[in-house]
């Protein structure tokens, strides 16, 4: 967390200093490990619940076999 730019505060639409969520985000390819998204979001502490789920990747769905 830290105290937010005047940009930002006036972004997030906050009449007072407080701190915010600072999240920096990289997104790998899989099989080669090269950054191919990077991104950095600035949230209100007062506006989010942030629930943070670290281990192993478990796919969502089963893949679809093609018959060929």
């Amino acid at each position: 967390m830290e105290l937010p730019s005047p940009e930002t505060s006036k972004v997030l639409e906050m009449s007072y200093v407080a701190p915010v969520w600072v999240i920096e985000s990289i997104n790998r390819d899989a099989e080669t490990g090269v950054a191919v998204t990077y991104s950095t979001a600035w949230m209100r502490a007062d506006m989010i619940r942030v629930v943070m789920e670290i281990g192993e990747q478990t796919p969502v769905s089963k893949p679809v076999k093609e018959d060929r």
